[in-house]
């Protein structure tokens, strides 16, 4: 029974991922219309499409912490502490505060 559902449970997955594929397919052939028009807002029909190349920058927290090591910790040791203490004030506002190992802090 279990071997069934564990077979059945991987072909639904791969036909996701397939699906999955395909609409992506689709979606570049789209853009890329899109972009041949030169445009990054269409109507087509009865859709309205727009596209935006969006960039994503982020921190590499290692060299941030070769230049700003004691800021980082600091600022990491606050946060920390803030959120303890926002644990601490829910808990006691729910009256758990200190009652058995899911209230202790």
């Amino acid at each position: 029974m279990l071997e069934a559902k564990i077979r059945e449970y991987r072909e639904l997955k791969r036909m996701a991922e397939e699906a999955q594929a395909m609409a992506d397919a689709i979606a570049d052939e789209i853009k890329a219309a899109m972009n041949e028009a030169g445009e990054s807002k269409m109507v087509v029909g009865e859709y309205k499409l727009s596209y935006t190349e969006a960039k994503r920058e982020t921190l590499d927290k290692k060299t941030l912490a070769r230049g700003f090591g004691r800021f980082v910790r600091v600022h990491q040791n606050h946060a920390l502490q803030s959120f303890q203490s926002g644990i601490r004030k829910a808990l006691a506002k729910a009256g758990n505060f200190g009652k058995g190992p899911a209230g202790t802090m």
